[in-house]
C-alpha cells in the first residue's frame, strides 16, 4: 500500500458518519499519519455519537478550536488475520496536542473499519504488515 493509493481510496470506505474531508496520508518512522479537515460542529457531533462524555472541560476545549479544524493523527500499525489495526499515538490540531486518555477506542475505529473495508474490497489477505520505503507491505 502506498501513501497515494490510500489517500485516493480510503475516503470512500470510511463510515458515513465520520466527518473527515481532504484526507492526507503519510508514512514516517514506522507510523501512519492521517490529516483531515472537519468542522468543529461535526467533530463535536461525531464525538457525542461515539459516546464521548464531553463534560465542561472538553466542551470548552472544543469551543476554543476554529470553526474549521485540521486534525492530524499519528498511528502505530499492526496486523493479524482479522486485518490492520491502528493504535493512536498522538492527535493534534495546529499547535494543540490532545490527550488520548479517556477517549474510547471506537473514536478511532472508523479509520480501522474504512482501511479494512478497502482491503477487503480488493480481496487482499494478509497476517502481518511491515513498513518499507515504498509504503506498507502486507504479508
Amino acid at each position: 500500500l502506498t501513501e497515494d493509493a490510500l489517500e485516493e481510496q480510503l475516503g470512500a470506505f470510511l463510515p458515513k458518519n465520520f466527518p473527515a474531508e481532504d484526507l492526507d496520508v503519510s508514512f514516517d518512522g514506522g507510523m501512519l499519519g492521517l490529516s483531515f479537515d472537519m468542522s468543529r460542529a461535526k467533530l463535536k457531533s461525531y464525538l457525542k455519537e461515539q459516546g464521548v462524555d464531553l463534560g465542561i472541560k472538553r466542551d470548552l476545549l472544543l469551543q476554543m478550536l476554529p470553526r474549521q479544524v485540521e486534525l492530524e493523527g499519528v498511528f502505530a500499525v499492526s496486523a493479524d488475520q482479522s486485518g490492520l489495526h491502528l493504535t493512536p499515538v498522538m492527535l493534534t490540531e495546529g499547535e494543540k496536542v490532545f490527550s488520548l486518555s479517556g477517549l474510547p477506542q471506537n473514536v478511532f475505529s472508523a479509520v480501522d473499519t474504512g482501511l479494512n473495508a478497502l482491503l477487503d474490497s480488493g480481496g487482499v489477505r494478509f497476517s502481518s504488515v511491515e513498513f518499507t520505503e515504498d509504503g506498507l507491505l502486507l504479508k
